[in-house]
């Protein structure tokens, strides 16, 4: 490449090989960098994954059978956990608050409904 190309001829040059100058000045403009479809998103894993067993059965997750109780109504009830150890530190109305008990949201329901596929259905 000859050392006497104006910016509009170094401009075309980067864009065209989709690669930005690599010190970019007051007279170049930087080539945008090239969308692609997939993030890079680092994989967490977390539990929400149903295990079949061979036979095609689905099996109930026992760690969330002994968590939930169904009510009447169909929700899923659960108490917060905290309330065996290091009371002392923590305040009367915390503890109070821990003593009663939540229920599952919408979106956490239908998770969990699933996982719960043996039991009240």
């Amino acid at each position: 490449m000859q050392s006497s190309l104006d910016n509009s001829t170094l401009c075309r040059y980067f864009s065209s090989l989709s690669l930005s100058p690599t010190s970019t000045t007051a007279t170049l403009r930087p080539v945008p960098p090239r969308k692609t479809g997939c993030l890079a998103v680092p994989h967490v894993p977390v539990r929400t994954v149903v295990k079949h067993s061979k036979l095609g059965k689905m099996k109930t997750v026992k760690a969330v059978a002994k968590r939930f109780r169904r009510t009447g109504s169909g929700k899923l009830k659960f108490w917060p956990p905290g309330n065996v150890h290091n009371l002392l530190s923590k305040s009367h109305n915390r503890k109070c608050r821990i003593r009663r008990p939540r229920y599952a949201s919408k979106s956490q329901a239908k998770t969990l409904n699933k996982m719960l596929i043996g039991r009240y259905s």
